[in-house]
């Protein structure tokens, strides 16, 4: 098991900011955060210790997305929506909302096609 632990946050969570907390992820997924310090991070693989002013928040989701790095919703492929995905969670979106722009019907239906296969959903 491949395990990392994050130390020294301020942790943006559901009832409010808990400063100074650990956060213990296993394989990619959180497993824990621990505001009494109790983790044994003698068991992970590896520890990351950060000072008190760097905060960790929960990732964003945008409502409004028309594009990003270089790419267009309205480009209606797989790799464009590709593109604007891992731009966006470069910057801690990760959730959005695919938008069009005004434009034909024909150029819509593409669109949202594309966004299917993106999604993998069947049309």
């Amino acid at each position: 098991m491949v395990s990392l632990i994050l130390t020294g946050l301020k942790i943006y969570a559901e009832d409010g900011i808990l400063p100074d907390a650990a956060v213990v992820i296993e394989n990619g997924l959180i497993q824990s955060i621990d505001v009494a310090m109790q983790v044994q991070q003698t068991a992970a693989d590896e520890v990351l210790s950060f000072s008190a002013d760097c905060h960790l928040v929960p990732g964003f989701i945008d409502l409004h997305v028309h594009g990003a790095n270089g790419s267009d919703v309205m480009d209606s492929t797989v790799e464009s929506l590709q593109a604007i995905s891992k731009a966006l969670a470069m910057e801690g979106t990760t959730g959005f909302l695919a938008t069009t722009m005004t434009a034909s019907k024909e150029d819509i239906q593409k669109s949202v096609s594309g966004c299917s296969r993106f999604y993998g959903c069947k049309t």
